[in-house]
């Protein structure tokens, strides 16, 4: 399953650069191997697991590997947040769904503290992958502030990306200023 599910991501995003397997020793914590890939036409590289979906499913999540786009982004920084969002539901009656939030981290990213989960920006083929008897999600990560965590918290999310088109933010800067909260 592993070698289908790179050969997809190599499919959308190129050849992968570097990749590294973090190993747990919790047993609740899989291993995850996190790749790199170089995107220059994009300006920024993009970070995902590969192999999460074979361990057992938590939560009621179904099989799903993890896509984090990032400008300005590092290796361990990605994997930080990858490896956050493989850990998470804690508890077996909290499946993640996209709009979900984890977190906090245990170490913010450049002042960043939650992780949001969403289908990604890319075409509708990239969101899927078929593999042996398997239907698996690709969810993709964006790291926010806690104040835009609470922003988004107590608006809808119409109103937290109309904010942020509103301001220009581009969500996948790691190292971005957060968002003005406006008055709603």
């Amino acid at each position: 399953m592993r070698d289908e599910v790179l050969r997809h991501f190599e499919h959308h995003l190129g050849k992968w650069k570097d990749r590294f397997e973090y190993r747990s020793t919790e047993p609740d914590r899989p291993s995850v191997w996190v790749y790199e890939w170089d995107r220059p036409d994009y300006g920024m590289s993009s970070y995902a697991t590969v192999g999460y979906s074979e361990t057992p499913t938590r939560g009621g999540n179904p099989p799903r590997e993890y896509f984090f786009p990032a400008k300005r982004g590092d290796f361990e920084s990605a994997a930080q947040a990858l490896l956050l969002a493989c850990a998470a539901p804690l508890s077996d009656d909290l499946p993640l769904r996209a709009g979900h939030t984890v977190g906090p981290l245990p170490n913010p990213i450049h002042g960043k503290t939650r992780v949001l989960l969403l289908p990604p920006w890319e075409e509708e083929s990239f969101r899927t992958i078929d593999v042996a008897a398997a239907h698996v999600e690709v969810m993709m990560l964006v790291l926010l502030y806690e104040k835009e965590f609470r922003f988004l918290r107590a608006h809808d999310h119409d109103v937290f990306w109309d904010a942020i088109d509103e301001q220009g933010v581009d969500v996948i800067d790691i190292r971005r200023r957060p968002m003005k909260t406006p008055t709603v």
